[in-house]
């Protein structure tokens, strides 16, 4: 099974967490950093790499404070 490398994102710039997790494909990878991330969202957003190939990357909306 591929390892993948989660990247939460600070900004875009800046990490602030790596997860490294085995999935089946591309598409389970996805969607396990979906579940992730949650809701509300972690940080900036997050990107998924396999070795050197970035899979994903999913960009958080910015949150609105009342």
């Amino acid at each position: 099974m591929p390892r993948y490398r989660f990247d939460f994102l600070q900004s875009e710039d800046v990490r602030m967490a790596v997860h490294e997790i085995d999935y089946e494909d591309d598409l389970a990878a996805i969607r396990g950093g979906h579940i992730i991330n949650g809701a509300p969202p972690i940080g900036a957003g997050f990107q998924i790499w396999q070795e050197e190939r970035l899979v994903y990357w999913h960009r958080n909306e910015p949150t609105i404070l009342n």
